[in-house]
């Protein structure tokens, strides 16, 4: 259930959100006002996300959950890093440079090639797996509101705390992005190629393996009993 919740969580607090909602305030913050000039490029990044969060499906069972998890959450440190210095560049110098405010739309598509290569494909599939079928409807819930109080949050202190500190609020997201990389590495086991009960037995150990199969050799037992039965019948009314 940690990687079911801590999941809700990271997809929501990566700095994604700061995009989603308010890239018209980023964009005004770096001298972007055109709202043509918005409109384009918030047009142009939706089919940028299709393509590369669809392009990134088919690459699941190719590339392994846990390098998908990994490289998106380093991408996308790398790309708000980057990010953050130009951003404070470009707000600390007197004049707003056009240089500067090109570079910071391109770190945004950066982290974005980032952020759809695993946290918008990965998720569900990965969570079906890791939760066995008895607590998917459970484990589904808590997802689903560790998202939703992740969007709280997102939607109540991002705008404030943007207008108010401006750049210096990005380092709160690299700060948090670099958490989600060492939960990641040392929470999230690899499930490439594994049957279900293979997933259980990373989580509960050799016990949960063995109690499939003596549970697979009762119900064989029990059903070549009941065949036993009923042949013995057959016989008797013959």
């Amino acid at each position: 259930m940690f990687i079911v919740v801590s999941i809700g969580f990271i997809i929501q607090l990566c700095g994604n959100a700061l995009i989603s909602g308010y890239l018209a305030l980023v964009l005004n913050d770096i001298g972007i006002t055109n709202p043509e000039t918005q409109n384009l490029i918030n047009g142009g990044l939706q089919i940028y996300n299709f393509a590369i969060a669809t392009g990134s499906a088919t690459l699941i069972d190719r590339l392994g959950r846990r390098f998908m998890f990994l490289s998106s959450t380093i991408g996308m440190m790398l790309a708000f890093i980057i990010w953050t210095a130009l951003a404070a560049r470009n707000q600390q110098s007197e004049a707003t440079n056009q240089g500067l405010g090109i570079g910071i739309v391109v770190m945004v598509f950066v982290f974005y090639a980032f952020y759809n290569f695993a946290m918008n494909p990965l998720p569900i599939a990965y969570l079906l797996e890791v939760l066995p079928y008895t607590l998917r409807a459970k484990g589904l819930t808590l997802f689903n509101l560790a998202q939703y109080g992740s969007g709280m949050f997102n939607g109540f202190v991002n705008p404030v705390a943007l207008e108010a500190l401006r750049w210096k609020y990005y380092i709160v997201f690299v700060c948090a992005l670099a958490a989600w990389l060492v939960l990641i590495y040392f929470a999230y086991p690899e499930t490439r190629g594994m049957t279900l009960e293979e997933v259980s037995e990373l989580f509960d150990g050799t016990q949960a393996l063995e109690r499939t199969y003596d549970i697979k050799a009762e119900t064989l037992a029990k059903t070549e009993h009941m065949e036993e039965v009923e042949s013995e019948q057959h016989t008797v009314k013959n």
